[in-house]
C-alpha cells in the first residue's frame, strides 16, 4: 500500500493479483486500496481472493467481492470429493465446565448493579425492553449521545453507559475468564479519574466483590479453567514430549495468567500478543521462532496467532474462551495442516462462554450455506472479465 501511495512500484505490468486473508478487505484496508489501484491501471488484470472466513452475512461477503471486483465465489470444505484426501484429521475434544458457587455469588453482585444501572436508561428513548439491552446495544446508544447535542442529561447518559459497559464486562471477565482477571480489572478502576469508574467502585456490591475476589484468590479458589487446562497441557506432553501446543484466549492478562500457571508446574511457555499489548515486533519475531524451533512446549496467544505470522504447525489447540465465527476458523487453522492434530474447546455451562461458542457455530454453517448459494449463481454474469474468489 504504502509503495503504490509513494509511486515505487507500479501494478500496470501485473497479469494477477492474488489476495490471501481476502476477509481484510474492508473499508480502507489495504487490500482494499491495492485491489482498487491495481483495478485502475490494469482493466484486464485477473484478481484471486482467498479467506477461509470471508464473514457470516450476504451483506459483509459482498462487500469483499464489490472492494475487489470478484465476480464468481467458489467454496471448499472438507465434506468436498475433490480435497478429501488432502485433509489431514482433527481430533475435537469438548471440555464443559461449571460455575462454581463462590464465583456465581460474585457475579450476581456485580449483576445487581448492572441492572440497577438499567433502568436508568428507561430516559433515553430505548425501543426495546431494557432487560434484553445486549452489548451493542450500548455501545449503539454511547455513540448516539456521543454526537448529539451536550447536555446535563446527556453527560449523565454517557457516564451512565460507560458504567454498565464495565460492569458487562467485569461480569464477563467472571463467566468466562476468572478470578484473577476480575481482580486485576477492578484493581484497574480503582485508579481510574473517570466519573463512571469511581461511581462503580463506591458501590457497596462492587466493595464486596472486589474484597470476596481477592479473599478467594488468596485461597486459590478460582475459574475451574485454569486447573483443567494445567491437566491437558501435562496429559498432552506426557503423551509427546516435543508437543508443541498453541492456547488461545481474548485478553492479555489471561495470557499472563496462563503463563504463570503452566510455568508453576514447569510447562515450557511463551506468549505472542500484538505491539499494543506489550511485545515489540522484534520480541514476537523471537517468540514464533523459539516455539517453532521446539524450544517451548506452549505458545499461549491473542488474536494475533489467529492468522497472518508463519507460526508453524501446532499438535494441538486450546480455546481457552470463545469469539466470532471468523476467528474460530481462524484459530482451528493453527492445526491439522500437514498433519493430525487436535483442537480443544473449554465451555463453562450456562454462561456467554457457551453463548459464543455455539454462536459462532451457527454462523460458520450459515457462511457455508451463503458460499454455496452464491457459487451456484454468479454474482454479475454480464461481466466479461472473471475475476474469482475462493474460500
Amino acid at each position: 500500500k504504502e509503495d503504490l501511495e509513494n509511486n515505487r512500484i507500479s501494478l500496470k505490468n501485473f497479469s494477477l493479483l492474488t489476495i490471501d486473508e481476502a476477509h481484510r478487505s474492508r473499508e480502507k484496508f489495504a487490500n482494499t486500496i491495492v485491489a482498487k489501484n491495481y483495478i485502475e491501471f490494469n482493466k484486464k488484470g485477473k484478481i484471486l481472493a482467498l479467506t477461509a472466513s470471508p464473514g457470516s452475512t450476504k451483506a459483509k461477503i459482498e462487500e469483499i467481492c464489490n472492494n475487489l471486483n470478484i465476480e464468481a465465489v467458489e467454496i471448499r470444505t472438507d465434506k468436498d470429493e475433490d480435497i478429501i484426501e488432502f485433509i489431514q484429521k482433527k481430533e475435537i475434544e469438548y471440555i464443559t465446565l461449571e460455575l462454581p458457587e463462590k464465583l456465581k455469588f460474585i457475579h450476581q453482585l456485580i449483576k445487581d448493579v448492572y441492572k440497577e444501572r438499567l433502568e436508568g436508561l428507561k430516559n433515553f428513548n430505548i425501543n426495546k425492553p431494557i432487560s434484553s439491552i445486549t452489548k451493542v446495544d450500548l455501545l449503539l446508544l454511547q455513540k448516539r449521545l456521543q454526537q448529539g447535542a451536550k447536555s446535563h442529561s446527556t453527560f449523565y447518559g454517557i457516564s451512565l453507559v460507560a458504567q454498565l459497559l464495565k460492569l458487562n464486562f467485569a461480569m464477563e471477565l467472571v463467566e468466562t475468564q476468572g478470578l484473577s482477571s476480575l481482580n486485576d480489572f477492578l484493581n484497574k478502576l480503582s485508579v481510574e479519574e473517570t466519573k463512571a469508574a469511581q461511581a462503580i467502585m463506591k458501590n457497596p456490591n462492587i466493595i464486596k466483590a472486589k474484597d470476596l475476589c481477592r479473599q478467594f484468590l488468596e485461597e486459590s479458589i478460582d475459574h475451574p479453567k485454569m486447573e483443567k487446562l494445567k491437566e491437558i497441557i501435562k496429559e498432552t506432553i506426557n503423551t509427546k514430549k516435543d508437543s508443541r501446543i498453541i492456547i488461545f484466549t481474548t485478553y492479555r492478562n489471561t495470557v499472563e495468567n496462563i503463563l504463570k500457571a503452566l510455568n508453576s508446574i514447569n510447562i515450557t511457555s511463551i506468549k505472542l500478543v500484538g505491539q499494543k499489548e506489550g511485545l515489540t515486533q522484534k520480541k514476537q519475531i523471537e517468540s514464533i521462532k523459539d516455539f517453532n524451533s521446539g524450544k517451548y512446549n506452549c505458545l499461549v496467544t491473542t488474536s494475533i496467532g489467529e492468522e497472518g505470522l508463519h507460526i508453524g504447525e501446532a499438535d494441538a489447540a486450546v480455546f481457552y474462551d470463545h469469539t466470532s465465527s471468523t476467528r474460530k476458523i481462524q484459530r482451528s487453522g493453527r492445526v491439522g495442516r500437514l498433519k493430525p492434530g487436535k483442537i480443544t474447546f473449554m465451555i463453562t455451562k450456562g454462561t456467554r462462554d457457551a453463548a459464543y461458542y455455539w454462536k459462532s457455530k451457527k454462523d460458520e454453517t450459515r457462511m457455508k450455506g451463503i458460499l454455496y448459494k452464491m457459487k451456484e449463481a454468479p454474482l454479475n454474469e454480464l461481466r466479461k472479465q472473471k475475476n474469482l474468489a475462493e474460500f
